[in-house]
């Protein structure tokens, strides 16, 4: 897991165009990622079942958690919060069920971006590629909610 949790953390250094080597990893959240304003704080996971509220909640914990320590310091930081997940993750991707509309529903009640890892390579092809910038990413990133669909990025 800690392999692929890696793997996973250097597509969103590509993609976002940073550097996560002075994130310390406390045991929390798994990513604390500030680009200007932006903070894009998230959860990985990968599991054998659909997305659960649990990992939605775990989530809004962390960003919860985020947003006390950062409550009496002046700033003006847009936080956003990204779960980056690899739902069923034993079965071929044809026969994956799709994510319950209870889980975007929460998602989006929580202002949280639920991200399957097939998005995410998907992001990550239509960067290298040149269709999509750091910027294009960026702002999927700070302006969905919900459920990212590859809809909501190609071009």
């Amino acid at each position: 897991m800690v392999q692929i949790m890696f793997f996973l953390l250097c597509i969103l250094e590509i993609i976002l165009e940073c550097d996560l080597s002075q994130f310390i990893d406390e045991k929390r959240e798994d990513f604390l990622i500030r680009i200007g304003k932006e903070v894009f704080i998230g959860e990985i996971k990968g599991v054998n079942t659909n997305i659960k509220n649990e990992y939605i909640s775990q989530l809004d914990v962390h960003y919860h958690r985020y947003m006390d320590e950062i409550e009496d310091e002046p700033c003006e930081e847009n936080v956003h919060a990204l779960l980056i997940i690899n739902p069923f993750r034993m079965k071929e991707l044809k026969d994956r069920e799709p994510v319950h509309e209870s889980q975007i529903a929460l998602a989006k009640r929580n202002n949280s971006l639920i991200i399957e890892t097939k998005n995410l390579l998907k992001l990550l092809e239509l960067f290298q590629k040149g269709i999509l910038s750091s910027e294009d990413c960026i702002n999927i990133f700070k302006s969905k909610t919900g459920l990212l669909s590859v809809d909501d990025f190609e071009k």
